[in-house]
């Protein structure tokens, strides 16, 4: 199978598979149990990524594949084998997990081959900013509607903040531009405050460290500050102090209820011994959290132990790493990939990663970012221009 042929069959297995997603996902108030269309091309897109990887006999030489492998082989270890979980969620979480492998693998490949597939690598991620775009608004829509709420929060956002880094890597101005502003707009109306928070900091990473914004940068980030200011105040005005109020001192110590999911998961970890807490295996006196714990450290040691939070903290640390280096080098990749440094911190710190759908973009962008290191940075502008 071709390049061209596989990308476009996972193109278009990616855009099904994402509307179905988002007619079927509490994100867009359509919360339900029959999410199987979404699973069938979910599993598709794994098998096709799996055949072109395998296809390829040649697996990257990268420290942040390397972690991710080690992680998820512990992940299946502890999880089926020392806790004989094989429920569906551990299925579902399994196939994530590999399909993150996979996707780094094939996007290093088929950029390292041919980086002119840049191109069109770029062209998809704008329709999927297009799609998620619209399903923003579709679950604006749905949320108020079905659940009888005046403003809805929705999830979708962080599916966009995620394509960003691919955005920023964009060297047309005018095609960059429009995107950040829709993302800025979305952003501020998805009124979910960790997405608000992280949109702007990947934007001035991106301003300081990128070696091509050297003499504008200020006047940019003057600029990207009064426009989110100007989002800010309209939105405001339109949800009637609504926006605002979610960032009050009580409502950002709460967190939507954060600090107690938190603190609740921190006592039940404290309650076990210290096999248990190495593992993450659980006492049957646990209070249970139903909701999700909004942490990505917190729920690794809860769930992995203290063995899945350092493998998983050694994924973090090697493509932190890997951005220093770039921005050492004065690559052209730097401020794009110090965005996506500050996504992912950011992210883990108020929400899930590893096993969440938006990081396919991450990994979609590491991979991409690997295989680019194999070309200079004159012949990498000439793609991007």
């Amino acid at each position: 199978m071709s390049n061209k042929l596989s990308l476009k069959i996972i193109y278009i297995l990616m855009i099904i598979y994402s509307i179905c997603d988002i007619l079927n996902s509490a994100s867009a108030g359509n919360a339900t149990d029959n999410r199987g269309r979404v699973y069938i091309f979910l599993f598709a897109v794994i098998a096709v990524l799996l055949l072109c990887c395998l296809n390829s006999r040649y697996l990257p030489k990268m420290t942040i594949l390397s972690s991710m492998i080690l992680f998820v082989i512990y992940y299946i270890v502890d999880t089926a084998i020392i806790k004989g979980d094989t429920s569906w969620n551990f299925i579902v979480y399994t196939g994530l997990s590999v399909w993150w492998i996979l996707t780094v693998w094939f996007f290093f490949n088929i950029i390292s081959k041919d980086i002119n597939i840049l191109v069109s690598v770029q062209n998809f991620i704008r329709i999927m900013f297009a799609l998620f775009s619209l399903g923003i608004a579709y679950g604006a829509i749905n949320i108020t509607n079905n659940y009888s709420v005046s403003y809805a929060r929705v999830g979708f956002v962080y599916h966009l903040l995620a394509m960003i880094p691919f955005i920023l890597l964009d060297r047309n101005n005018k095609v960059k531009n429009v995107f950040l502003i829709i993302a800025i707009a979305l952003t501020v109306f998805s009124f979910k405050r960790g997405a608000i928070i992280i949109l702007p900091c990947m934007l001035l990473a991106y301003f300081f460290f990128d070696r091509n914004v050297e003499k504008n940068n200020i006047l940019k980030i003057i600029i990207i500050i009064i426009l989110i200011i100007l989002v800010w105040h309209a939105i405001d005005c339109y949800s009637g102090g609504y926006l605002s109020s979610r960032f009050t001192r009580d409502e950002l110590m709460d967190g939507s209820g954060r600090s107690d999911i938190w603190q609740t998961a921190l006592n039940n970890i404290s309650m076990r011994n210290l096999f248990q807490v190495i593992f993450g295996i659980r006492n049957a006196g646990e209070q249970v959290l139903w909701t999700g714990i909004h942490n990505e450290w917190i729920s690794l040691l809860n769930i992995n132990g203290v063995i899945g939070l350092i493998l998983f903290g050694c994924i973090v640390f090697a493509i932190i790493i890997q951005a220093f280096r770039l921005v050492r080098k004065k690559s052209i990749l730097s401020g794009s990939y110090m965005a996506l440094v500050v996504y992912i911190v950011g992210v883990c710190w108020v929400s899930g990663f590893f096993h969440v759908h938006s990081t396919f973009y991450v990994m979609a962008f590491l991979g991409t970012t690997q295989g680019l290191l194999l070309y200079d940075d004159e012949r990498i502008l000439e793609v991007l221009e």
